[in-house]
């Protein structure tokens, strides 16, 4: 069964972009493994010198290989994509023989050179000059390209030549690389020239141009492509006590260097997300594409082809004004407009026709669809200030670009693109820019992004090398976030004990002014210098402390005062001395000394005096005037107002709605056991009071009253909340526990909630 061809699109600028990306994505990765294996072998020589007990003389060049190697990809990279650029303003001036002199020591290095382009020109002569001709033709070049044509085996040499010229390695071990790398292109060039030559005939490009297929596939079992040499468990030329793994893996997976693991609860959760996308595409297609209508032919658009637009469309300036667009909007989505971004350049670039309808492959859908619906929460449903999103706007395509050319992203959770925007939320969450040192993070996030948008080229490390410069500035943010969540669990700390107090102290209080009808100023004395006196003494002694137990005797003396002065007995002044004695020391407590305190004591006298001469009865109780010691029980309207003034301001500062029918019934034990379990540092999404939801981390919980503070990504205190007010929300399904603290795994469990609720 043969496998249809897609053409390739005919225009000089979609054509050029597509060479920018599939050139290197195919080239580079040979390249990087003839440097590895050289690598590897340098080891190797030098960990047997050394078991030897000889002098180490492989060690000097490896360490500069190791050293070089990142940078050698990079500008090989760099030198092909160059070649493409300057493809179309190739004439035959530009053709003409050069001459040069090269020095001793680059022979070795320029022979090896020489051979690889003489031996893969002659090998692969009939696809190059095919793809010679159709380049000019869809160029509208007048000459041939030859050693300038963008798959030249010339370029090739020439950008490994340069890539390796800064390394500090000697010249026979650059020669080995060049060697290598002969071998290695041999076969992906022949698929390149493949693909292109067919794709350009597909589009009507030269169609009569024919490649003698069978005698390419006689030679291809012919090759014989090196395989990678052995990793050694150790790496001697670093001279340091760790063994540098890194330097001897394939630097195809140096974007390579971090934790590529995939835990159970991570594959559960995206099997989970694409399910319920399969889901809405399946129903979409069933309820969208009614019969009747002329249906336009399909174009699939190549994984290659949507790189390339999506590189055009991050370093655009339109498009993070239709992000944000779509993201002003309730039922505006991020995906759809990519996707839709993405069609209408396939259309401008000549990658589908009129009459044709652009599709991306499956897997790229995927990753746009799941990239997208994860910036739809992550600037929608998350804590960003107005002014962020547009930073975060900008960073959207090339963490789409990302997800495409590895959808691995969204299983591992340490991959480069997924640890910035991790970090990049984490310095943007609840920042409102109030203070000069959150307006320089802003400002320093948005420098990071800016860098990713305008230099990030496919590969990863750009992400691990800005997410470490990023990471470094925000150690002082997150020290000041880690300071403000503990000021704020001491302060709540300190006002459970206050208001535990101050219980403790009412308690006191209302026994006495709940049994005994008192004098209006002697009453108010009671329900606040001397509550207060007892709420600091308990707060500062402990209610089983002497000067507790003392402070609650206070009152005692004023109602014995008030039985003898009611029955007209003489007030020994000895009784009056310790009376005002243990007065003064509680109004102290208020800070009220000296003559203040004579005065105040004074006019409690007179207020006694009075009352007791007017012989007041209480209004809505029916005491007998000639009882004795008329100061006994009030009615109960008189206690429930006098147990009301002196209520403890609750310390909830959010509103529930505790009253429904769910909510009425008591929680139970496993209920209150299961709220009871939140330890420090746990997150959750919860209601916000003016509607919507946010995401809190548990900063503090009591050990006396099992309440529970939730504190922002600033350390700030948000709300506090007893454990049955825990399990009204989770009765009402407002709670979502998170199981990880990095947004982005926070975001994808929001938004598979958010799926279901859909």
């Amino acid at each position: 069964m043969k496998t249809a061809v897609i053409p390739l699109p005919t225009t000089p600028a979609a054509l050029l972009a597509q060479l920018r990306v599939s050139v290197p994505t195919a080239v580079v990765p040979a390249f990087e493994q003839a440097l590895s294996m050289v690598l590897t072998q340098l080891n190797q020589l030098s960990e047997a010198q050394i078991q030897a007990g000889e002098p180490d003389t492989y060690g000097a060049d490896g360490q500069a290989l190791y050293v070089g190697i990142r940078t050698a990809g990079r500008d090989f990279r760099a030198k092909l994509i160059e070649a493409v650029d300057v493809a179309p303003e190739t004439d035959a001036k530009m053709q003409k023989l050069n001459l040069s002199l090269i020095e001793h020591e680059h022979m070795q290095v320029q022979l090896v050179c020489e051979r690889l382009v003489e031996r893969i020109t002659y090998v692969q002569r009939k696809a190059l000059l095919a793809l010679d001709q159709r380049l000019c033709k869809t160029l509208n070049l007048t000459g041939p390209l030859g050693p300038r044509l963008p798959m030249s085996p010339q370029v090739f040499a020439d950008a490994a030549k340069d890539a390796l010229t800064v390394m500090s390695l000697r010249d026979e071990f650059k020669a080995q690389i060049v060697q290598h790398f002969d071998l290695l292109l041999d076969p992906i060039l022949s698929d390149l020239l493949k693909e292109y030559n067919a794709g350009l005939a597909a589009a009507g490009v030269l169609p009569g141009l024919q490649i003698q297929a069978e005698d390419e596939r006689v030679r291809r079992q012919s090759i014989r492509v090196p395989m990678p040499m052995p990793m050694p468990t150790q790496t001697p030329i670093a001279n340091s006590e760790s063994t540098v793994s890194s330097a001897t893996q394939s630097p195809t997976a140096e974007t390579s260097q971090y934790n590529r693991a995939i835990e159970d609860k991570d594959r559960s959760l995206v099997s989970e997300l694409l399910e319920h996308f399969r889901s809405m595409q399946m129903n979409f297609g069933s309820s969208g594409h009614g019969g009747g209508g002329q249906q336009q032919t399909q174009r699939a658009i190549g994984k290659s082809e949507t790189l390339a637009m999506l590189d055009q469309l991050q370093h655009g300036s339109g498009n993070t004004s239709a992000l944000l667009e779509a993201i002003g909007k309730s039922d505006g989505s991020i995906a759809d407009t990519i996707k839709r971004e993405l069609l209408q350049n396939a259309k401008q670039m000549g990658l589908t026709k009129s009459d044709e309808q652009g599709s991306l492959e499956p897997a790229d859908e995927t990753a746009v669809q799941m990239a997208g619906n994860l910036f739809d929460v992550m600037l929608k449903d998350r804590p960003y200030a107005d002014a962020v999103a547009p930073v975060l706007a900008q960073l959207v395509m090339p963490f789409v670009r990302a997800a495409v050319i590895d959808p691995q992203l969204f299983l591992q959770r340490h991959h480069p693109a997924r640890q910035f925007l991790n970090t990049v939320s984490e310095a943007c969450e609840d920042n409102l820019g109030e203070s000069p040192q959150e307006r320089e993070m802003l400002n320093q996030v948005e420098h990071a992004v800016h860098r990713i948008t305008s230099e990030y080229d496919g590969d990863v490390r750009k992400f691990q090398a800005v997410d470490a410069q990023l990471s470094e500035q925000m150690q002082v943010h997150r020290r000041r976030a880690q300071m403000s969540e503990k000021r704020a669990s001491e302060a709540q700390q300190g006002q459970e004990r206050l208001e535990i107090a101050r219980v403790q102290a009412n308690t006191v209080v209302n026994g006495i002014t709940r049994q005994y009808a008192l004098p209006g100023t002697l009453r108010s004395f009671f329900n606040t210098e001397w509550l207060h006196h007892l709420s600091v003494t308990a707060l500062r002694k402990g209610k089983d402390s002497e000067d507790f137990v003392k402070a609650t005797r206070v009152a005692q003396p004023w109602i014995d005062l008030l039985d003898m002065v009611s029955l007209g007995e003489i007030l020994p002044l000895s009784h009056l001395d310790g009376l005002e004695s243990t007065t003064n020391e509680v109004l102290a407590s208020s800070g009220i000394n000296g003559e203040a305190a004579a005065d105040f004591f004074q006019v409690l006298i007179n207020s006694v005096s009075v009352w007791t001469e007017e012989i007041v009865t209480p209004v809505h109780t029916a005491v007998d005037p000639g009882t004795p010691g008329s100061a006994k029980i009030e009615t109960a309207a008189k206690i429930q107002l006098a147990a009301a003034v002196t209520t403890v301001k609750p310390m909830v500062e959010i509103t529930m709605e505790m009253a429904n029918s769910v909510d009425s019934l008591k929680p139970t034990e496993t209920e209150l056991k299961e709220v009871s379990e939140y330890k420090v540092g746990t997150w959750l999404q919860m209601p916000k009071a003016d509607g919507g939801f946010q995401q809190l981390k548990v900063g503090w919980v009591s050990g006396i009253s099992g309440s529970i503070m939730f504190v922002n990504r600033r350390g700030a205190r948000v709300m506090v909340l007893s454990p049955p007010e825990l399990v009204s929300l989770r009765r009402r399904n407002d709670l979502l526990l998170f199981e990880d603290e990095s947004p982005v795994d926070q975001a994808m469990t929001q938004l598979l909630q958010k799926l279901k609720r859909q």
